[in-house]
């Protein structure tokens, strides 16, 4: 993955589920467990029953490319201050979820990186937030009210993908971690409601 971070989330989530998929269907699903419960990270009962869970453990993590992935520190190097740079590879552990709704073509995403305070996690979010907000193929952004939603803050990105796809990323923190949300397909109505769900889910985490 090259190029300034809104530039990554603009890309369909075949960036993602390519070198899954290349792992080979079988073995993938060998690597899906139960695992332990982690501040704002989705679950298989968070989807529907159609639901094809690609990535539900924390040793999975390690066989894709994820946004801040070790693989991205050269480019990170030259496309944000070296102060935002660190700090978004400050993270001490990453957790990931994946899954695909074939149903309605939509592919889902959540990583949780966990940084040593709850200061670092909200500035690493604020700089995110901050590259998406200067993207060129950004269509929206969504704000949600967050009362009840147990400490979670943040925003939601609406962008267009490369290959006219919808892409809903939500960038935000709760406590020490960095939450990241991205629903990807082809008919917007579709992904910007499974998008709203998995949000309303992350809340009540």
């Amino acid at each position: 993955m090259l190029g300034k971070f809104r530039h990554i989330l603009k890309r369909p989530a075949l960036y993602i589920v390519a070198p899954i998929l290349a792992l080979g269907l079988p073995a993938l699903l060998h690597t899906v467990s139960a695992g332990q419960a982690d501040p704002g990270i989705l679950r298989p009962e968070d989807l529907p029953a159609d639901a094809v869970v690609l990535i539900d453990d924390p040793s999975a993590s390690s066989k894709i490319e994820h946004p801040l992935s070790s693989g991205l520190t050269s480019s990170l190097r030259t496309q944000f201050s070296s102060e935002e740079q660190s700090l978004l590879l400050r993270h001490k552990s990453m957790r990931s979820f994946a899954a695909i709704l074939p149903a309605q073509g939509i592919v889902v995403f959540n990583f949780v990186y966990q940084y040593a305070t709850a200061t670092e996690a909200e500035q690493a979010a604020k700089v995110l937030q901050s590259d998406i907000n200067g993207a060129a193929t950004l269509f929206q952004v969504k704000d949600f009210d967050f009362k009840e939603a147990k400490g979670l803050q943040g925003r939601g990105f609406l962008l267009q993908g490369n290959a006219g796809d919808s892409v809903y990323w939500f960038v935000g923190s709760r406590g020490q971690h960095l939450v990241l949300l991205m629903v990807n397909g082809m008919e917007r109505s579709s992904v910007s409601s499974v998008f709203e769900s998995m949000i309303q889910k992350l809340m009540t985490k």
